[in-house]
């Protein structure tokens, strides 16, 4: 059976990354609260949405951009990812194990043909290379041909 702690993993790191970021918001939020107060009391007026929606999206560019630069979000990505690729190979382990047993290819049995068959695709580009190259030189291709039958 699969193991279900990388799925454990990544949800524990989901949640540390929401309790960093939740407090972000709010943080943005003030920040913008504060911003349109101050534009008030210096008789600046927002009448229109797009500036309201310009001051919300610097006020938010320079927050989020901050906090992406922090070691916290770095260490916190960096745990996400590795979380999250755990669990992909335990997924694709599992999906593995589903195929074999109701007698399907698996992804590595595909993989392999997949690559067996590009490998087959390059073999007879270059034979026809060679073909084209044999014809353009005057080349008796049959008796190329009948060698290799030969051989």
């Amino acid at each position: 059976l699969p193991s279900m702690a990388p799925a454990a993993e990544l949800m524990a790191v989901g949640q540390e990354y929401l309790l960093a970021v939740v407090p972000l918001w709010a943080q943005i939020c003030q920040q913008f609260q504060h911003e349109v107060a101050a534009r008030r009391q210096r008789g600046e007026a927002m009448d229109n949405a797009g500036a309201a929606m310009d001051l919300w999206n610097n006020i938010l560019d320079r927050t989020l951009m901050e906090f992406n630069r922090s070691t916290d979000f770095a260490n916190l990505q960096q745990r996400f990812l590795r979380a999250a690729m755990r669990q992909r190979l335990e997924v694709r382990k599992m999906a593995e194990q589903t195929a074999q047993a109701v007698d399907l290819p698996t992804r590595t049995e595909l993989d392999d043909v997949y690559r067996r068959l590009h490998d087959l695709t390059r073999e007879v580009h270059g034979l026809r290379r060679e073909l084209r190259a044999l014809r353009q030189t005057g080349g008796d291709t049959r008796a190329v041909i009948k060698s290799d039958k030969g051989s």
